[in-house]
């Protein structure tokens, strides 16, 4: 490969070899070759001396051997000042265990995880060698790569082989080979079932080209190196009995053994003929770090077992040299042998004229292949400049500065720290950019913030900080501005999942592209620690910053949590070093310049809540007894622990800070009890006349429900920030200064609504938080007020619901459909009349609604003309259809279809609110109206929710303020209007879900018809908090509502706007499945896969959101069941999540794909990385009596399910690049 390297004519290779026949071969085809062996250390030294980037692909365990080259190293980096380069070549039994063949181990390493690699124990094969490599770069006299191939197969060629200059056969199967004509028998240890990873012999060259290039252009694009710098070689793997019975097979057709299967070797035999059990233990590798440099290997272990019959065949017919494994001189040492390199001090001067390349092992498959020929290489550099730092040509040599190696995760370089920090008009992010602003080293900082609000980026571009405009919504381009920032501070929503992950996504490819490993400061919060005190009990259980297993041990389930392993596992992929910040109960009035300019909000959270909940009812409030804990942090204190933070990150490379796993940092300085809170609240209200009594009364369960959505101002949170004073923070605010901040905190708030300020509300603007105990995220920053109270402020408008009035039914001429994510408005019918007066009196009130599937928001407007009965209307009210944007509307898509067939289309006025202008445009040719937008808008949203009198929401079902907005829209039109408008939310079964872990089938099984079942599901289930608020809706008389609960849903999409290209045909949770699978290259399943689900087709789900919507039309002459009672689950049988698992394994295995076509469990590891919690592994089992009591009549079965697998499959991988498998169907769009 060198030979045929572009820039072979500028490099002088020198090769050390023992064979002086073989030297002189080599020297024809250009190559200078010195002669000598491994325990030559002299002549070793001395020829590494002269090399500026050394290829060892030599014993990976000769100590001596690799000591002398390490002296040459040092010896070069004294006499030159330059810092030479060495490319190792170990090997994955580093990895290896004990299982002597009877047993899998799950554990896998990662070469992107060095904490990982760190831990395995120093006795390991080449361990020792590999620790005094990484101990050079280490100590600056050396930049090391360390390549570790795995079970490398195929039979060498090209002209060095031709030449008889190097060995063309790997070392495993010659040895097992031999073994089996020695004993007559091919043979197995144990029974095989241990696992190792497999590697192509030229996709290995590959790999060390690849690391060669980049070791060459790390001071324009650094490569990570010497800790981080390791490259594991591996495309799958295999379990050893595969590969002993396809030789047992081989042979026996040969007739050479007696059968076609193996046996066990003896202890004996397996001393005798492999002097260990090396070839027994598992070696479980994944070549992450590789692949990210641009290796892309295509051979699998289905190729090793294939190569098996050529190779046996070649060696048996006398065509291989004699058994002499040239790459390994000398035996192996398991001890760490102390290597002979001194501590002189480095010298800084000018580098050589020439890059002189040693490389090890020329007689070796490795040495030649990677065509580094044998030992040492000369390279000639040419003249570059890198970042105003010049090196290369005749006089200056190689000359990468010695002290670009101090930070290998940052380039040390005259450019600024590229800085994106979110949240930077809230409370928190705010006050930490202001410290930022304010930092000694602030000039040397390009800070960017990224922010939705145009006006307040137009002032912080004064402060000289960029901004770019964007919601958490706009994944896309968040992950863009995150892939160009060195350190990201992340203090936006802690459970903005798909927006934290495409922070994630960015930092990844930053890391692709330029080897850096960039640093994520995220904001969590110690709403993870909580119970379910719901005030009435004190708990013993405290929290400790530095405790990373107490952390570990809490379930994926509790707040926060999903966002913080997902941060955890990008640490430990390698591709970011992050750092979890935990705040508990924040207090304090923010100030400061960005505050004064009116950019960055002035109030917590938590605090204000229990004010204005108080001040709503006239009096102080107590959530139970308030006898529950949190700790509590001043606001100035919380950005000071942020600062150290960042400051401890950036100087990581010199003073190493715990991170990833162990990256947790509380902030708290105190606890306080609840009722010490709600007393001083009470007792600060009767001071200021606002309140009756000083002593608090405890809220009831509509009070909590309404002003909090939950009960999560109840739980207890105990927590000790040890591991963030240990960095050096020192808070310095009490409790007892909390307790009294809460008087000016207070009279802020009652300022501020007496100023009509109150239109800012903060971010606890739908209610301090939802039900699942989750921070809402900022509102529209406007309150909804009734009509005829337009100063009266909302406190808590989490449903906000300030007025139920209920009116006459009238009869409707026409609707009017706006789907805001495909919004439909429905025309009036020319028949038709419109009275505002009538329609004051008119409450429309729909039963059922579509739910996730098309663009966020189908807008209805009806007409009426007189107080008769719906059902016998001529015409429907005006429709907003909301639809899941972030995946292009898969079940909105098909619903939005069956309204475009409906019979009284002609009647519909159809607007879609969607995030891409050119759907947008394609959907105006299908006659539907459009308006672009994302969910974070939530004035747009509101506003497009007001004029509707249906609302069909298939967006997110979790997406709090999304709803809220289309709530508070809903509200304004009763208003307004007198209208009873209908809303059609779209949940999940999900609702139902347990802790299973695919380890269980539970026998609880909920059913629609029962109301008083689902409501006894805790607040904490998924989609229970906007669930509630919906049901809320109803229960105040300005809504009617239906929620529509699909389970699995299944089966590829169909129709015209499929085939346009508008909308996703595909549904979520099998592409999730069969894309891990596909991953890891066989069927995996969660636990046992016990667990069971309902599943529903595509097609049916559609029709009964169909069926829904016409039930809630004709509500006035057949009344449905809404609100409380209008739950519908969509299901048609239900499934053992292993079916669905085997299903998807065999389809992979008949396809190629999958190495079994039996599933094997996923790894926590695996189950993390590929689904980040596992919610599929739960149980959840619905049975849809209410749905098919209105004529609801699914047809496709569990059967059908399982069949539509394969197909599923075979679509997903015609998609990927270069696939040659045909489509089962001619057009596919995602």
């Amino acid at each position: 490969l060198l030979w045929e390297h572009p820039k072979h004519d500028t490099f002088d290779i020198t090769v050390y070899v023992r064979d002086a026949e073989k030297a002189k071969k080599l020297e024809t085809f250009g190559v200078h070759a010195v002669v000598g062996s491994f325990d030559d250390t002299e002549i070793l030294e001395d020829a590494a001396s002269k090399a500026a980037v050394i290829l060892n692909f030599a014993s990976s365990d000769h100590v001596a051997g690799t000591a002398a080259i390490l002296r040459g190293l040092k010896k070069r980096h004294e006499k030159t000042g330059e810092v030479p380069i060495l490319i190792h070549a170990s090997g994955t039994g580093v990895l290896a265990d004990d299982a002597r063949g009877d047993r899998v181990s799950d554990t896998i390493y990662y070469d992107s995880n060095p904490e990982q690699i760190e831990s395995l124990p120093d006795t390991q094969p080449h361990r020792n060698v590999d620790l005094a490599v990484v101990a050079a770069d280490k100590a600056g006299y050396a930049r090391t790569y360390i390549v570790v191939p795995s079970v490398v197969f195929a039979l060498a060629t090209g002209k060095l082989v031709d030449a008889g200059i190097m060995n063309r056969h790997s070392m495993l199967a010659p040895l097992l080979l031999k073994a089996g004509l020695d004993r007559g028998q091919a043979g197995v240890t144990g029974e095989g079932k241990n696992l190792w990873p497999a590697v192509e012999l030229n996709e290995t060259a590959d790999l060390f080209m690849i690391v060669f290039e980049a070791a060459l252009a790390h001071s324009e694009r650094p490569t990570p190196h010497g800790r981080e710098g390791f490259f594991f070689a591996e495309n799958g793997e295999y379990p050893a009995i595969d590969l002993c019975r396809e030789i047992a097979r081989i042979l026996y057709d040969l007739g050479k053994v007696k059968s076609p299967e193996p046996t066990p070797f003896t202890h004996e035999e397996v001393m005798k003929y492999f002097g260990a059990y090396s070839l027994s233990h598992n070696s479980r590798a994944r070549g992450e770090r590789s692949r990210a440099l641009g290796w892309k290997p295509t051979k699998t272990p289905v190729d090793l077992i294939a190569s098996m019959r050529p190779e046996i065949e070649a060696y048996i017919a006398g065509l291989a040299e004699k058994f002499d494994f040239d790459d390994e001189p000398g035996e192996p040492s398991l001890r760490a042998e102390p290597l002979n390199i001194s501590n002189s001090a480095f010298r800084s001067s000018a580098c050589s004229a020439y890059l002189l390349n040693l490389h090890f092992g020329s007689r070796g498959r490795f040495g030649f292949q990677a065509c580094l020929l044998c030992s040492l290489i000369l390279l000639t550099c040419y003249t570059r400049t890198w970042r105003g730092v010049a090196w290369g040509g005749p006089s200056s040599g190689l000359g990468l500065p010695a002290r670009l190696l101090l930070k290998p995760n940052m380039s040390t370089t005259t450019e600024k720290l590229q800085i994106l920090i979110t949240g930077t008009t809230g409370y928190i992010g705010g006050s930490v950019l202001q410290l930022l602003l304010e930092h000694p080293k602030r000039d040397t900082f390009a800070i960017t913030a990224y922010l939705r609000n145009e006006e307040k980026a137009k002032k912080l571009e004064t402060f000289g900080v960029h901004t770019v405009i964007g919601t958490l919504d706009e994944t896309d381009k968040l992950e863009d501005v995150a892939s160009k920032a060195n350190l990201i501070l992340n203090v936006a929503d802690a459970d903005h999942f798909e927006g934290d992950t495409a922070i994630l996504r960015g930092l990844r490819k930053r890391h692709e592209k330029t080897g850096e490993i960039p640093i994520l400061i995220h904001t969590s919060g110690t709403g993870v620690l909580t119970d379910k005190a719901r005030g009435d009990k004190t708990v013993d259980t405290i929290y400790y910053d530095r405790d990373a297993d107490q952390i570990e041990s809490l379930p994926d389930t509790q707040a926060h949590r999903n966002v913080d392993l997902a941060v955890v596992a990008a640490d430990k992929e390698g591709y970011a070093r992050t750092y979890i910040i935990l705040p508990g109960t924040i207090y304090g009035l923010a100030s400061g310049k960005l505050v004064d300019a009116g950019i960055v909000n002035r109030h917590s959270i938590q605090v204000p809540s229990l004010i204005k909940a108080s001040l709503d009812r006239g009096q102080g409030g107590v959530v139970g007894q308030g006898k529950n804990l949190w700790p509590n942090v001043d606001i100035d204190d919380t950005a000071h622990l942020f600062l150290v933070v960042f400051n401890a990150a950036l100087a990581h490379a010199e003073k190493p800070t715990p991170h990833g796993r162990e990256g947790f940092f509380f902030a708290e300085n105190g606890e306080h009890q609840l009722i010490d809170v709600s007393k001083e609240i009470a007792k600060v209200l009767v001071e200021l006349g606002k309140g009756k009594s000083p002593e608090p009364t405890s809220f009831t369960d509509e009070e909590v429900a309404k002003y909090f959505g939950g009960w999560y101002l109840g739980t207890n949170s105990r927590a000790r920030g040890e591991r963030s004073r240990s960095l050096g923070w020192k808070p310095i605010k009490t409790t007892k200064d909390f307790i009294a901040s809460i008087k000016p905190e207070v009279e802020s708030i009652l300022a501020e609504q007496a100023g009509n300020l109150c239109n800012e509300v903060p971010s606890d603007a739908s209610g301090a938080w939802d039900s699942k105990g989750t921070p809402r995220r900022e509102k529209c920053g406007r309150e909804c007020r009734p009509a005829a109270q337009p100063n009266h402020p909302q406190v808590f408008p989490a449903p906000r619901i300030l007025t139920s009035i209920q009116y006459p039914e009238a009869q409707i001429e026409s609707y009017n459909l706006t789907c805001v994510c495909v919004s439909a408005r429905i025309k009036a019918s020319k028949t038709s009349t419109m009275d505002s007066t009538l329609r004051r009196q008119t409450p429309w009130s729909p039963s059922k609604t579509l739910s996730n599937t098309l663009c966020p928001h189908l807008i209805a407007s009806f007409t009426f003309s007189s107080p008769a009965p719906l059902a016998s209307a001529g015409s429907i009210p005006a429709i907003f259809v909301i639809s899941d944007h972030r995946f292009a509307g898969y079940i909105g898509g098909c619903v939005l279809q069956l309204l475009l067939e409906h019979p009284k289309r002609d009647t519909f006025d159809i607007t879609a609110y969607v995030r891409s202008e050119e759907k947008a445009k394609k959907l105006e040719t299908f006659g539907v109206h459009a308006a672009v937008g994302t969910f974070e808008e939530v004035d747009k949203l509101e506003d497009l929710a007001s004029k509707a009198d249906l609302v069909l929401n298939v967006a997110d079902s979790d997406h709090y303020e999304g709803n809220t907005a289309i709530f508070c829209g809903m509200k304004k039109r009763h208003e307004t209007t007198g209208e009873v408008p209908i809303l059609i939310h779209t949940s999940g079964t999900g609702l139902l879900t347990d802790t299973a872990r695919g380890d269980r089938t539970t026998d609880v099984i909920y059913y629609d018809s029962d109301a008083d079942q689902i409501e006894s599901l805790p607040d904490t289930q998924f989609h229970r908090n906007v669930d509630l608020e919906v049901i809320a809706l109803d229960k105040g008389g300005y809504a009617r509502t239906y929620i529509i609960l699909p389970g699995t849903v299944y089966g590829l999409a169909t129709g015209k706007l499929v085939d346009a290209g508008i909308i996703n045909h595909r549904s979520m949770q099998i592409p999730d499945l069969i894309r891990a699978s596909l991953d890891r290259g066989q069927g995996g399943v969660i636990g046992e896969g016990k667990n069971v689900w309902p599943n529903v087709e595509i097609n049916d789900t559609a029709q009964l959101f169909l069926v829904v919507f016409d039930a809630a039309l004709a509500h006035a002459e057949h009344p449905s069941p809404h609100g409380r009672e209008g739950y519908f689950f969509a299901e048609n049988g239900e499934h053992q999540l292993l079916d669905v698992h085997k299903a998807i394994a065999k389809a992979l295995y008949e396809l190629g794909k999958g190495k079994s076509p039996e599933p094997t469990p996923y790894t926590d590891e695996e189950v993390m990385k590929m689904h980040q919690s596992w919610y599929l592994g739960t149980n959840s089992r619905a049975r849809a009596e209410r749905s098919r009591s209105l004529g609801w009549k699914p047809t496709k079965t569990t059967a059908d399910f399982l069949a539509s697998i394969k197909p599923e499959v075979e679509a997903l991988l015609a998609e990927q690049p270069g696939s040659k498998i045909k489509p089962w169907r001619h057009n596919l769009f995602m």
